[in-house]
């Protein structure tokens, strides 16, 4: 559900000199927080893994090296410095940190882990994800594709996919970490896996606690994670496991945070997701390799708001939820040739949303309810090498919804390699989004009747790539339709006009020398809310960044990490009535220092926001004027 505020003419001229500024960047620079020419396989985004340059889509690989190498705390930190991705932060590590792709929706990005789908359509986001429920030190790799992504996935994949993906089972690995940091702050995590014969296994435990680098906002969290593999010439069994478990506080989202609300009451939840998924590859012959899947995802969440004083807009209300997604797939890859391969197959997937809540408008109100789906589909993919330059890949799917409409989707793709160096890339897809259960379903504001939300999107890029340099420069254009959100007069949940992204998304990396690499990235965004003279909350037009890496020597490492946030509108109730404001612009500069004590054990001090900016991420809510952090990572 998208949340809007006027845009006033104050702010043109700044924004305009600032959307001028980013192009600029964008046209000198071009990506690099990863190599996106990677050779590794992408299994994000395809029916089956590929080699990046056999694959059209605008993609970042971020491996488990460019992580450390970061020296993100968490994953909405490491995501803010992806071109095209934005993280707005809401209330610190207890409240929420939601995904806006390409400057859509927050419900607008699938998030997978380790292949199984996380988004929850019973949350009042939509089925946005909060990143907060990811342990970073988790995490052995991110794949982003970004652009609609529905006929390969179907519903929740419009404006892009981001892929976490955390156990490898091919490497051995004998891993503990453990940080420190400002107001209680801490994590602590082991991973270990390996290969016994045939056999592969792989388990993390992590646990931490955010501590309170915002007044009210706390987040103590355990995970668990298990994998196993068995693998032979013609078969591969894979299954994994994760549990996480996580109890949070914050100050209520809109209340004015720990600045300005008028009580010190606080949103609480208890929440546990759990997923688990097993996979049997079998290669039948050297053309024809069968894939079956069964994907299953639990999540769990008592939640319970004071409310924002005094109550009218915002009373009391609370929710006990439990959502279950479970999921078939098979796909068949038929592959004549190394220059033409097919991918064709079905899938069955189910959801089940059980909500019981309420609202205190001085009378207990039920919101409850009691919702289910059975979604069929059929897909074929094509991909096909017309020259040993010339890539062409295209997807159809149909997504068949119980008691609904079917849904047909597109993607086409097409990508030229000129040379070693140079490589064109485009695509135009089409996707769509089932109405969250939350929006079907609320016992005060769900509306049975509402209609899908549906883009259609283009975007054309260009890569660059030589021993020293790697730069990238893409134009895109979403066009989203019925946007879904709510209708105070009416008070119901109900489809608005369409809303137009536009924008570029660049990204330059140069290996200066053997001790010195730099990075550059810049979005620049252009919103428009067609019949509608208001504007998006929370999204920036305007961001870019850069990054230093210095290796001094062999055991002393430095790095430098800057970015640039452009203005983004935000409302708030704490007033008693809403409240609509212009967060400004801010420049945070982060910076570590590692110390490698041998060749198994290192320790990195990090302050971030190091100069002390004063900002905020929503009304009232600060960011840390500084925050250090001190890790330990052994490896054996």
């Amino acid at each position: 559900m998208h949340r809007v505020a006027a845009l006033t003419s104050t702010n043109m001229n700044y924004l305009m000199k600032r959307t001028y500024l980013s192009l600029f960047i964008a046209s000198v620079a071009g990506l690099s927080f990863a190599d996106t020419n990677s050779d590794a396989l992408v299994v994000t985004g395809h029916y089956s893994p590929v080699e990046n340059q056999q694959f059209t889509a605008s993609t970042n690989i971020i491996s488990a090296a460019d992580i450390e190498k970061s020296q993100a705390t968490s994953l909405s930190e490491l995501l803010k410095q992806v071109p095209g991705v934005w993280v707005e932060d809401q209330g610190g590590a207890g409240g929420l940190s939601v995904i806006s792709m390409r400057g859509s929706e927050s419900n607008y990005t699938l998030v997978l882990l380790d292949g199984v789908a996380v988004n929850d359509p019973t949350n009042s986001r939509g089925g946005a994800f909060n990143l907060n429920a990811i342990n970073l030190d988790s995490i052995a790799r991110v794949e982003i594709v970004r652009g609609a992504q529905s006929a390969i996935y179907g519903s929740d994949a419009l404006a892009g996919v981001i892929h976490i993906i955390t156990l490898d089972t091919e490497a051995k690995t004998n891993r503990l970490q453990a940080s420190i940091g400002d107001n209680d702050f801490y994590q602590a995590s082991f991973q270990t896996t390996g290969q016994v014969d045939q056999l592969g296994l792989g388990l993390s435990l992590s646990t931490g606690d955010s501590g309170t680098q915002v007044d009210g906002s706390q987040q103590e969290q355990y995970e668990i994670l298990g994998n196993l593999s068995w693998k032979n010439d013609a078969h591969w069994l894979q299954w994994n496991y994760r549990l996480f478990d996580a109890d949070s506080s914050h100050y209520p989202e809109q209340s004015g945070g720990p600045e300005f609300a008028a009580t010190d009451g606080l949103d609480t939840s208890d929440t546990k997701d759990q997923s688990s998924a097993l996979q049997w590859d079998y290669t039948v012959n050297e053309q024809w390799t069968s894939l079956a899947k069964a994907s299953w995802h639990q999540h769990q969440e008592d939640f319970h708001s004071p409310g924002i004083f005094p109550y009218f807009a915002v009373p009391e209300n609370g929710t006990n939820t439990e959502f279950t997604r479970t999921e078939l797939q098979w796909i068949n890859r038929i592959s004549p040739s190394d220059q033409l391969w097919f991918n064709i197959g079905l899938g069955n997937k189910q959801e089940d949303g059980d909500s019981t809540g309420f609202v205190d408008f001085g009378m207990i109100m039920p919101t409850d309810f009691l919702l289910e789906r059975d979604i069929n589909s059929g897909f074929v993919n094509a991909n096909i090498y017309l020259t040993p330059e010339l890539l062409v890949q295209g997807s159809l799917r149909q997504d068949q919804v119980e008691d609904n409409k079917d849904y047909n989707t597109h993607q086409f793709g097409v990508s030229y390699q000129f040379n070693s160096n140079w490589r064109w890339f485009a695509n135009a897809n089409s996707g769509f989004k089932l109405p969250s259960f939350y929006a079907l379903g609320h016992g005060l504001i769900g509306n049975a009747d509402l209609k899908s939300e549906t883009v259609d999107v283009w975007d054309t890029g260009i890569e660059w790539k030589t021993a020293e340099f790697s730069a990238e420069l893409t134009y895109f254009k979403h066009e989203y339709e019925n946007l879904i959100d709510f209708e105070p007069e009416a008070f119901t949940n109900v489809n608005r006009p369409g809303v137009d992204t536009s924008g570029v998304e660049a990204a330059f990396g140069w290996q200066a020398s053997d001790q010195l690499n730099l990075q550059l990235h810049a979005n620049c965004i252009d919103i428009d809310l067609l019949q509608s003279d208001s504007h998006l909350l929370g999204r920036p037009d305007v961001t870019y960044g850069a990054a230093a890496d210095y290796q001094f020597n062999d055991r002393w490492s430095f790095r430098l990490n800057y970015l640039s946030v452009d203005d983004r509108f935000a409302a708030s109730q704490y007033t008693g009535d809403s409240v609509e404001e212009t967060l400004p612009q801010y420049d945070k500069l982060d910076a570590a220092a590692t110390w490698s004590i041998n060749q198994n054990h290192r320790v990195t001090l990090k302050v971030a926001n190091a100069l002390g900016e004063n900002y905020q991420t929503d009304i009232g809510f600060p960011a840390p004027k500084h925050f250090w952090h001190l890790k330990w990572i052994a490896n054996w």
